[in-house]
């Protein structure tokens, strides 16, 4: 179903964005490594559930340990700017909304042998 295609390309974009901006700002050794690793593997199961729609929800519910991650590490590692932990939990916040965004589109407004159908 192409309903998650969007789903899909936002778990990419956001992956090329951490990845990207473990380099456009001073991060700590381990915030840099965190960003650069959940990134990479933001891209590529964001590229699996994509390539095997509507199949790829496996690949998407795999996105949410990493955004968990992304999560909790933005108070591990000592020393970081407040840049990069809004950086981290506001990427984090995305990529767990969107993994976890059911895939099939509800039918809206309700058909008329649908919606308070008592038979």
């Amino acid at each position: 179903m192409e309903t998650a295609r969007p789903y899909n390309l936002s778990i990419i974009v956001a992956g090329a964005w951490l990845l990207v901006s473990a380099f456009l700002w001073r991060h700590t050794t381990g915030q840099a490594i965190d960003a650069a690793a959940v990134g990479i593997g933001s891209i590529l199961l964001g590229g699996l559930a994509l390539r095997h729609t509507p199949n790829g929800r496996w690949a998407r519910y795999l996105v949410v340990p990493l955004g968990l991650w992304l999560f909790v590490s933005a108070w591990l590692f000592p020393g970081g700017r407040a840049l990069t932990v809004v950086n981290h939990l506001t990427v984090a916040s995305w990529l767990l909304g969107v993994a976890m965004l059911p895939v099939e589109a509800k039918e809206y407004p309700p058909t008329p042998n649908t919606f308070l159908d008592f038979s």
